[in-house]
């Protein structure tokens, strides 16, 4: 009886594969305390892989939990923007439970189809103290600003990528400065940045100021 019982628990775990696929399926991790949770068009409140939060739950991040978001392409068509140090980090497949589970050189894209959202900067953090990092996201398709990160605390960039930023080509702006990233206040900068693919400047200074 045994035997047959733990031959049935065998049968069960290789069924749960796809397509016919003979291995085990893998769990979705449980959701870790410290960590938000966010997923492109989700709508719950960001507890784990299961329960997505949107990407505007970034504005209301208080800088107690890292936000991890899941890979894919995002629509931003409102400003992001915190006043606290925050961590950003991209390029989840949705099965990590830590951040160097991620697949290396991965990102998440953050799109803003080159429309005018009505603000300045994609996303903002006015932050005086701490570290904010943002780590693995690609920021493609900026009207004006992709980046801004100001008032005092340290800045980590990592593994983040630049394309087309700054589209908007208004006449007399074409030399605007700091359309990547700007970078200001006494904080200390960081910046290993993959590329800036396509971003409409003239010089690579341009891309960051700092």
């Amino acid at each position: 009886m045994k035997l047959k019982l733990l031959a049935a628990a065998v049968v069960g775990v290789v069924a749960c594969g796809a397509n016919g696929d003979t291995s085990p399926t893998p769990p979705t991790p449980e959701g870790r305390e410290d960590v938000l949770y966010i997923g492109p068009g989700a709508t719950g409140a960001g507890t784990g892989w299961g329960d997505l939060a949107p990407i505007s739950a970034i504005n209301a991040a208080d800088g107690t939990k890292e936000i991890w978001l899941k890979a894919g392409e995002y629509t931003i068509d409102a400003a992001l923007a915190s006043s606290v140090a925050l961590t950003i980090r991209g390029g989840f497949t949705g099965t990590e439970s830590a951040a160097d589970e991620r697949v290396a050189g991965a990102r998440t894209v953050l799109d803003g189809q080159s429309a005018d959202i009505g603000c300045e900067t994609m996303m903002t953090i006015t932050a005086a103290s701490g570290t904010v990092t943002v780590d693995g996201v690609k920021f493609q398709n900026v009207w004006y600003r992709a980046l801004k990160v100001s008032g005092g605390a340290d800045i980590v960039i990592a593994n983040c990528a630049f394309d087309s930023c700054g589209c908007y080509n208004v006449s007399g702006h074409d030399d605007l400065e700091g359309r990547g990233a700007w970078l200001s206040g006494s904080a200390t900068a960081t910046l290993t940045v993959v590329g800036w693919d396509g971003t409409t400047v003239k010089t690579s200074t341009k891309n960051v100021t700092s």
